[in-house]
């Protein structure tokens, strides 16, 4: 389950250049392969999801999510990522978003 976008700030990136076994890619691009080989072992992503709280005591663990829904699980890895430091620039965040749909948008055109 994931909050955001799936590679969070990694699909901000230009180019990626120490990852393990990759030369060179984009943020964007190794989050997608990422996501792709996830799915080709059985991982199920959900994507956007808020979640409202987490009973984590019992063997089965269950995540509470804000539309009044709830995932059981045996196990659960909590991956908080990080956040970009905002600088107080007016208009910032509405740049940020901005500059994030277009990297996407030019990924999807280039890749097909």
């Amino acid at each position: 389950m994931n909050e955001g976008a799936i590679g969070g700030q990694m699909v901000l990136t230009h180019e990626i250049a120490n990852y393990p076994g990759v030369e060179n890619i984009s943020g964007y691009e190794l989050a997608r392969t990422m996501k792709s080989q996830a799915q080709k072992f059985g991982c199920v992503i959900k994507s956007n999801i808020k979640i409202a709280s987490l009973e984590l005591n019992d063997d089965l663990k269950k995540l509470l999510l804000m539309i009044k829904m709830f995932y059981t699980s045996n196990a659960v890895i909590i991956s908080t990522g990080g956040k970009s430091r905002m600088i107080g620039a007016l208009s910032e965040n509405e740049f940020k978003v901005r500059v994030f749909h277009t990297v996407q948008l030019v990924m999807v055109i280039f890749s097909g």
